[in-house]
């Protein structure tokens, strides 16, 4: 009987749609509407309608003022095709409606088919979504909160073992980025031993940043997403994604005299330090959501695993910019990483996990490795182990 497959997106990898209107209209086609990106940001209309969809506020204690959870959500997005394949992949499908020489330039350069190929590859070994082949969208955007993340953990335990009474063989889980993160996560604090050894039979993790990134610094504070110009309309959204607090730098791989951020005035430069000492919201977070957690996640775990880097990329190590509200002008590079997490932080796995197998994949990237041949190959040799 084959392995069951679960696979768990990074940021950005989960689609998001509006319950009550999940279609829009586009070249006469019916798509499916991932509301988490916006196709014009120039358009009044759809940026409202774009910060409505994305709105969030935090809740903090009356007494220690720390914050304790997301607050004020737009609970009609949600996380779409749960336990199946459409929510992790083909994550803006009005692209699939272009001519093909575009779909393959979008591709080249946005990575937007995600965990398409792999799909496609496990489809061809007969597997089935809802079945043996299982995705696991969530809401990156608030998965810090412990109430979101407990939910989404009790699905994952739930199914994992459903699947594994099922097809009467341990669950194969493939994670990419963000995604090793939260599974190792839901490994060390909502699961024990026992349950690792009955129902995992291994633990794929494609580009995870144990050790954060630089690159999240200037997300969370600049607000350059995935368009750079437009940092002062995403940054109300950037400071407060628990998807990008969750790869901030941290102390497993950064010391306090760290610069990650150089700015005009030297004293205000943000540092690993700052972090603990400075009142921006993205390190306000950061301390009271996912800090208390880390030497939870960072604990050393005996499950059998595969890391899967992408190397010999120039990687940004640090920004300069004006002020924290400006666009950097110029960027220190490490020479190796997957161009967005630095190797040290992607090898971090390391020491976290006993039982390791490295693939290096070089001149790929952090999402293009998903697509890659060799990465595809190996997958499938692993599950046929």
């Amino acid at each position: 009987m084959s392995k069951p497959v679960l696979l768990i997106p990074g940021f950005g990898g989960s689609m998001l749609i509006s319950k009550k209107h999940p279609y829009n209209n586009y070249f006469n086609h019916k798509v499916l509407n991932n509301r988490w990106i916006n196709l014009y940001p120039l358009s009044t209309k759809y940026m409202e309608r774009w910060k409505n969809d994305m709105h969030m506020e935090l809740k903090r204690d009356i007494f220690t003022n720390r914050i304790i959870s997301y607050d004020l959500l737009n609970q009609d997005i949600q996380p779409y095709d749960l336990y199946g394949i459409q929510g992790v992949q083909n994550l803006v499908p009005e692209f699939n409606h272009l001519g093909e020489n575009y779909q393959h330039l979008l591709e080249n350069t946005f990575h937007y088919q995600y965990f398409y190929n792999l799909n496609n590859r496990l489809l061809e070994m007969d597997y089935l979504p809802y079945e043996n082949l299982v995705g696991m969208p969530y809401d990156f955007r608030t998965i810090l909160d412990p109430g979101v993340r407990n939910n989404y953990f009790k699905k994952l335990k739930v199914v994992i073992k459903s699947r594994v009474r099922k097809f009467g063989a341990k669950i194969f889980v493939v994670s990419h980025s963000l995604g090793g993160i939260l599974f190792k996560w839901f490994l060390s604090e909502y699961v024990d031993e026992s349950f690792i050894d009955k129902y995992i039979d291994c633990f794929v993790m494609v580009n995870t940043p144990f050790g954060g990134t630089p690159s999240a610094v200037k997300a969370s504070l600049i607000g350059e997403f995935y368009i750079p110009f437009m940092h002062s309309v995403f940054s109300e959204f950037t400071s407060k994604v628990s998807g990008i607090i969750m790869t901030l730098p941290n102390p497993l791989c950064y010391k306090d005299s760290d610069v990650f951020l150089h700015l005009e005035d030297s004293k205000d430069s943000i540092s690993m330090h700052s972090f603990y000492n400075n009142h921006h919201l993205p390190f306000e977070i950061w301390k009271d959501l996912y800090l208390p957690h880390l030497h939870k996640i960072a604990k050393p775990l005996n499950v059998k695993s595969k890391l899967v880097l992408s190397t010999e990329n120039q990687t940004p190590k640090s920004f300069y910019s004006k002020n924290v509200h400006s666009t950097p002008f110029k960027i220190d590079y490490d020479m190796n990483g997957d161009g967005l997490i630095p190797s040290k932080s992607l090898t971090y796995g390391t020491k976290i996990f006993h039982n390791y197998e490295i693939l290096n994949i070089p001149k790929t990237d952090h999402v293009g490795i998903l697509s890659h041949p060799l990465f595809l190959e190996k997958i499938e040799q692993w599950i046929l182990e």
